[in-house]
């Protein structure tokens, strides 16, 4: 049996290591505001509620393994 972890919403999770102020990170999030926007979901809890799954996916990424050590299977 093997485990993997699943990815994250950028390629990369240095993305999200850079924080919140990381260009790209917050292109990322605005489109998904304008995606759930979109879709019918108010700007206002679309933002807070996108916010929320950013910094969710900063802590994933703060205990998640590089992508190199997933690839040689060193830990």
């Amino acid at each position: 049996m093997q485990l993997d972890q699943s990815p994250l919403g950028m390629p990369s999770r240095e993305y999200f290591l850079k924080g919140r102020d990381e260009k790209a990170l917050k292109s990322y999030e605005e489109y998904v505001v304008n995606v759930a926007v979109a879709m019918g979901a108010s700007r206002e809890r679309a933002e807070t509620e996108i916010a929320e799954m950013i910094d969710f996916e900063i802590l994933l990424a703060n205990v998640s393994l590089r992508h190199l050590y997933m690839q040689s299977g060193d830990t």
